[in-house]
């Protein structure tokens, strides 16, 4: 694992590694505390770029199996029948 840094307006902070493997901090960033950006040792803030996969389809329910009217939802909010 790299060092890494907060860049600040008056050049870069070192960032301790317990506190970078507690929130799994990597440059490119921004702090959690001080929404600064987090950079390696050169300054330099490119982010590694994780490619996760996304499922190819989402499985849909289809279990609607009465539909109402709008009286009938009325009806039935007002405890009434209207049959």
């Amino acid at each position: 694992m790299d060092e890494l840094f907060l860049k600040t307006a008056e050049g870069i902070k070192p960032i301790e590694k317990s506190i970078v493997e507690k929130y799994s901090l990597s440059r490119g960033m921004t702090s959690p505390f001080t929404n600064m950006l987090i950079v390696d040792k050169n300054g330099n803030a490119v982010r590694e770029e994780k490619k996760e996969e996304l499922p190819t389809s989402i499985p849909i329910k289809e279990e609607i199996t009465q539909m109402f009217t709008t009286a009938e939802i009325l009806d039935i909010a007002q405890g009434a029948d209207s049959y």
